[in-house]
């Protein structure tokens, strides 16, 4: 569509317009860019026997990043409990539920039987979803080489000194990528990168806080990345590695280490890239590549046009020299 108006537009002379649609065409870009992975059309309902099934197939939905998906069922939506569809997906994969923020549920009665729709909503669209993906694999990189302990110690300082407590922000991208989040990105980012790495790990939740439960020298222990946190520059060691006996956090968790880990070296001295400034530098390259593209599309568009003036021309020509041409005698 994009390319047919600027064809439209080159006929008529109007350069301002064009370049309005090559912007456009940009933004267009971008916003596709950052939608959901994959969107799947809608197609015809699903029937599902009991709420179980229903479960079962939620995850899928999930899973494939679906914006919209319809069930047939004998049971009414007020069976369903939401609760239970996140917490089923969290046990199944806690990556998965870590992408959406909640889902909305809707239902009717159609003839003999209840039609119930789903929509996900999800916190980030498949460019953020790269981003994240991106720094939790520069992260890794950057740790490779060092004790498991030092892993551990090297991600808890590195969430808490590049990020601030943001109570409306959900999220791993937020934590990790944009800076700003709640208990939830503290958590969900720590746990991300620890799978990452291959280290066990739990993102352990109640009602009121999320925090981690981590794998070390055979034994868990408590670590909570939100509240250590002290601001600025400043990393609190209170909470990382306690045993339950040493634990003032919330509670109760799996951890099942006698007495806390020592923590040799109370201050963080790790050298921290600057992964943001990596993921600038792809970001210009990625837009720089769009702009070039849609100059040489400029450019052949010109050439193109110029073409056709040419042979309108060259058309005239021959038209007017026909209609003066003296008939043979």
């Amino acid at each position: 569509m994009i390319i047919w108006a600027m064809v439209q537009y080159k006929r008529a002379g109007d350069e301002a317009l064009i370049k309005k649609v090559c912007l456009m065409g940009i933004m267009m870009i971008l916003m596709l860019a950052n939608m959901p992975i994959k969107v799947l059309a809608e197609e015809k309902p699903v029937y599902v026997a009991s709420t179980e099934e229903l479960y079962q197939e939620i995850y899928g939905v999930l899973e494939k990043k679906v914006m919209k998906k319809t069930f047939l069922a004998d049971f009414p939506v007020t069976e369903v409990s939401i609760d239970e569809m996140m917490g089923r997906a969290f046990e199944e994969d806690p990556y998965i539920a870590f992408l959406f923020s909640y889902l909305s549920l809707d239902g009717k009665p159609v003839r003999n039987q209840y039609e119930i729709s789903i929509r996900p909503r999800f916190y980030m669209g498949s460019l953020q979803e790269k981003l994240l993906r991106s720094r939790i694999e520069a992260i890794a990189k950057e740790v490779e080489g060092l004790s498991r302990y030092q892993q551990i110690k090297y991600v808890y300082d590195y969430i808490i000194l590049n990020c601030e407590y943001d109570g409306a922000r959900n999220g791993p991208y937020n934590a990790l990528v944009a800076g700003h989040a709640c208990c939830n990105g503290y958590a969900s980012a720590f746990y991300m990168v620890m799978g990452e790495l291959g280290i066990p790990c739990k993102y352990t939740y109640n009602l009121e806080h999320a925090w981690n439960t981590v794998y070390l020298d055979g034994y868990w222990y408590n670590l909570d990345a939100t509240w250590g946190d002290g601001g600025g520059r400043n990393v609190d060691y209170e909470y990382f590695l306690k045993s339950n006996k040493d634990w003032t956090g919330l509670g109760p968790t799996e951890a099942d280490a006698p007495q806390s880990y020592p923590v040799p070296d109370a201050f963080p001295k790790y050298d921290f890239p600057d992964f943001q400034q990596r993921d600038n530098i792809k970001m210009a390259l990625i837009i720089g590549g769009l702009v070039l593209a849609l100059f040489f599309i400029k450019v052949l568009f010109r050439s193109f046009s110029e073409n056709s003036r040419s042979n309108r021309i060259a058309r005239n020509e021959e038209l007017i020299r026909n209609m003066y041409r003296l008939p043979d005698e």
